[in-house]
């Protein structure tokens, strides 16, 4: 046979579409990489739990009989903090 494989394609591109993962090489060389690069979802990262019982001043307002809970101007709502 002298045809090459029509799935074959290079490291970087292609047709694949949705999630992938790119390993990048290392200065060492083609080992493993010695570190990794973590992403979070930022709305499921709250607060420190030693401070969580305190609310964010952007989310509290000063009422007649005490603080009072409202939306930020970004749309966060103290119940979801």
């Amino acid at each position: 046979k002298t045809g090459g494989s029509k799935r074959g394609g290079s490291k970087t591109g292609g047709s694949k579409t949705g999630p992938q993962i790119i390993h990048m090489q290392t200065e060492a060389g083609d080992g493993t990489p010695r570190a990794a690069i973590v992403i979070h979802d930022p709305s499921t990262i709250g607060q420190n739990l030693r401070v969580a019982h305190i609310p964010d001043r952007a989310l509290v307002e000063s009422g007649e009989t005490g603080a009072l809970p409202v939306r930020a101007a970004d749309g966060r709502r103290p119940f979801d903090v």
